[in-house]
């Protein structure tokens, strides 16, 4: 990245030519490189945080990126009108509009936190302190400590004028924008763009910026215009992450991104990123990679003769919430004894892990003792697991579900189009599933 530093010669009498650099030096940067948002948490409180990660070849300033959640539809508050100076967001409401602190990098593959609740509170999460932090508590006493601070991007766009504002991430649904800015120009540059949510619907913090034209604070009075961002009904967003959990990215390429023509550093339209596939649930891992939580359930059965060359069938279901986690399934069992395994375990997870043999041959799951089935119970997972089961007769109704897969084809018209289906119970209109 090349820079320009501004310097001033003085000429000052009898003493020759004194130069100097100005202490806060005013910094263009030609070709920027857009950096990456990671990961974020957003309860509980103490360990808000969001992460950020260089995907390029070389170190990053970051001295004109910016960092937001502070849009509202209502009145027009959006972070591209920093330019003017005004509705720019930030400092109310919870929301936080900040810029990073002046001379600060991010190596090639570094992962960076910014702790949205302090560093104390932050160390007492995760037993490590965030690069950066956003404190209420230290900016009102006036006493920093040794973590660096981010900027105000605008006098009082993070704490509010009284310096009681403490902003956060709201839990359910909220974006977070990483951009850059480089003081003058009439456009900012979007170099990251998140949506999340706890509903069907894309969150209403969503930004489209097409075809708006604005004037920034250049010295003509010419209005640049920005260039198409993917209509918010057509936009993604990932899950918002539930208590002690991270919404985290495992595709550090962006997905299926649209990389030109867009409004993005690289001319990449951020807007465009398919979030619901490029970022998952995980377990946070502050300044580190994901940790996906991929580990195994192996099952050793034995005794099983009683169901030799019948269809046995396996699920693994999470306790918390109901959801099923992964099964698997054996044609025809042909030894007595014999494993099968369950991937996606994750850590501190407890699941019950359900199983049936087809006792009477119908190919179909019925409740025992037609068929043979069991539940197992596995609390507090620490890593690869192996159960062992040897055959009995205390059976449990399991309640076996049907997974409905259905094969489209032909759907070239359809090509781009969102794409919805939901399942009905014919006896009652119920809703069973979307």
């Amino acid at each position: 990245m090349r820079k320009q530093t501004i310097v001033l010669s003085i000429q000052v009498l009898f003493l020759g030519s004194l130069t100097i650099a100005i202490a806060d030096q005013i910094e263009a940067d030609f070709n920027p490189s857009p950096i990456l948002l990671s990961e974020i948490v957003v309860t509980p409180t103490g360990g808000e945080f969001i992460e950020i990660y260089n995907p390029n070849e070389s170190e990053v300033d970051l001295s004109n990126f910016y960092l937001t959640d502070a849009t509202f539809d209502g009145d027009g508050t959006y972070y591209y009108n920093i330019v003017t100076g005004s509705n720019y967001g930030g400092g109310g409401f919870g929301d936080f509009h900040a810029r990073f602190p002046y001379g600060a990098t991010i190596a090639p593959g570094e992962h960076q936190t910014i702790g949205l609740n302090g560093d104390a509170d932050f160390f007492g999460e995760y037993g490590v302190d965030p690069t950066y932090e956003i404190d209420q508590v230290e900016h009102a006493s006036g006493t920093p400590d040794d973590i660096p601070d981010m900027r105000e991007a605008v006098m009082y766009s993070i704490f509010g004028s009284d310096s009681t504002h403490n902003p956060g991430l709201t839990n359910g649904d909220e974006v977070v924008i990483l951009y850059y800015w480089d003081g003058m120009s009439d456009l900012v540059q979007d170099s990251d763009y998140l949506l999340y949510d706890n509903a069907d619907a894309v969150p209403n913090e969503a930004v489209d910026k097409t075809g708006i034209s604005i004037d920034g604070p250049d010295a003509d009075s010419d209005s640049s215009t920005y260039l198409d961002d993917t209509p918010i009904a057509n936009q993604h967003f990932g899950e918002s992450p539930s208590f002690g959990f991270s919404l985290h990215r495992i595709d550090y390429t962006e997905g299926n991104e649209v990389t030109t023509g867009g409004n993005g550093i690289d001319s990449s339209d951020e807007t465009s990123e398919d979030t619901d596939s490029t970022f998952t649930i995980s377990r946070p891992t502050p300044g580190e990679p994901a940790d996906l939580g991929i580990y195994q359930l192996t099952l050793d059965l034995t005794g099983m003769t009683p169901h030799l060359g019948q269809l046995f069938e396996l699920r693994v279901v999470d306790q918390s919430d109901g959801s099923e986690i992964g099964r698997t399934r054996v044609a025809s069992i042909d030894t007595a004894d014999f494993s099968v395994s369950v991937s996606w375990l994750a850590i501190g997870g407890s699941y019950d892990v359900d199983f049936y043999a087809d006792f009477n041959g119908n190919g179909v799951y019925d409740v025992p003792p037609a068929d043979h089935a069991w539940r197992l119970d596995l609390s507090n997972v620490q890593g690869d697991t192996t159960l062992a089961f040897a055959h009995n007769t205390t059976f449990t109704d399991i309640m076996w579900p049907y997974v409905l897969t259905l094969d489209l084809t032909g759907m070239t018209p359809h090509l781009g189009q969102l794409f919805e289906l939901r399942v009905v119970d014919q006896s009652d209109g119920s809703e069973i599933g979307r």
